[in-house]
């Protein structure tokens, strides 16, 4: 049982994460501070939503988000929360490629009282790694930008009984991510995303796409 709620919060939380790291990651760069995204993640355990806060420069960046999942086997649910920071570093001066190293922390409330046991699990998360981007397209108002990310992640999942005796389970993997971001008039972002974990046993690809938009006009 801990090994099937493990898994199934890992593959919700690769994609989620990770932090909205402009040409990074396929989200319109920081041409004004405040950028809100909303999110669908899913693997063969779990499916999730995400929304997400970020504020940056054409440097630092950070990121906010909440979310939910829900695991098929298990009937239940749980409530996620995370942040990310990074920092975007432009490798040519037309800007058409950079390269983003991260830090991210989740964490996972739930679910709650698994399938009547009087069992609750949480989780926290940390992932380090290193995203890319580059512009393959550039016109007045579409921009395509191939992605690829590679990080590690240490998960530690805790299973807590009805008398309050928790049970830790650690692990620490590696992620590659890939993904592409199809940016709109330099203001709105649609990025479909995969997740695959390696160093793991039984955890699965996950999938998903984020649309990222700027709270105010580019200029």
């Amino acid at each position: 049982m801990p090994r099937v709620i493990w898994f199934a919060t890992l593959g919700a939380l690769l994609g989620s994460a990770r932090a909205g790291a402009q040409l990074c990651t396929g989200a319109p760069s920081f041409r004004r501070p405040v950028q809100v995204s909303v999110g669908t993640l899913f693997n063969t355990d779990a499916k999730s939503l995400v929304v997400g806060l970020a504020v940056g420069s054409r440097g630092v960046f950070g990121e906010g988000q909440l979310g939910t999942s829900y695991y098929d086997a298990l009937d239940g649910s749980s409530f996620n929360f995370g942040a990310g920071v990074g920092y975007q570093l432009t490798l040519d001066q037309q800007a058409r490629a950079q390269v983003c190293p991260m830090l991210a922390v989740a964490f996972v409330s739930g679910p709650r009282n698994i399938r009547q046991s009087g069992n609750d699990y949480s989780e926290r998360d940390v992932e380090l790694g290193l995203a890319a981007g580059v512009v393959a397209l550039r016109s007045k108002q579409v921009q395509l930008v191939p992605t690829a990310s590679i990080a590690y992640a240490h998960a530690s999942g805790k299973l807590t009984n009805g008398l309050g005796v928790g049970t830790t389970y650690p692990a620490s993997f590696g992620v590659v991510g890939l993904g592409v971001g199809v940016e709109f008039s330099r203001q709105v972002s649609l990025i479909p995303v995969a997740a695959i974990p390696f160093s793991v046993r039984g955890a699965h690809t996950s999938y998903g796409i984020t649309v990222a938009v700027n709270l105010s006009s580019a200029h």
